[in-house]
């Protein structure tokens, strides 16, 4: 075809064309889509096939699989500090106690020192004598299964949730059983 009319083959597309430079099409110009060409378009404009959702629920599962256990050995070790942050704090209250009193203990085997309050994840205890104590966390609810102890000279854990490792080394804060 010669003059202002081409025909492209490869998208089956007859048109005239408008004068050089313009950027739309003259009332004059003429616009014909085949109908392969109407398919295409309509096609294209449809949304998402399911191959390409089913690409991206595979991925939100795979990314799933592996956020959602992290994130619940997170928020165990998270709640840990609760057990490690008490203790430590009674070891303070006990050997103030000590220097006050020659003694850990106020009568009987009732430690002298004040236990922390109880928590939605750990219960707190303490018995003694004149020259020791030990101080426990055990664990409640979701943490049930842990417990940490404390004594003037070491501090243990006594047990740990299923698939958690005990290596021995004090108190155990990570799945790994790093102290």
């Amino acid at each position: 075809m010669d003059g202002p009319s081409r025909y492209f083959a490869a998208r089956s597309i007859f048109f005239t064309t408008c004068p050089a430079g313009a950027q739309e099409m003259h009332p004059g110009s003429t616009l014909r889509l085949t109908e392969n060409w109407k398919g295409y378009a309509m096609r294209s404009n449809r949304g998402f096939t399911l191959i390409e959702l089913m690409i991206v629920v595979a991925i939100i599962g795979a990314l799933a699989a592996i956020a959602i256990p992290n994130y619940a050995d997170y928020v165990t070790r998270s709640r840990i500090t609760d057990a490690i942050s008490g203790l430590s704090n009674v070891s303070v209250r006990m050997e103030q106690y000590f220097q006050d009193n020659r003694s850990y203990v106020s009568g009987g085997t009732t430690c002298g020192a004040a236990l922390p309050p109880d928590t939605t994840n750990f219960t707190f205890g303490c018995v003694g004598s004149a020259t020791t104590y030990t101080a426990t966390a055990t664990g409640a609810n979701s943490m049930a299964g842990f417990g940490y102890t404390i004594t003037p000279v070491a501090r243990a854990t006594t047990g740990v949730k299923s698939g958690w490792l005990d290596q021995g080394c004090g108190w155990v804060l990570t799945k790994a059983g790093t102290c």
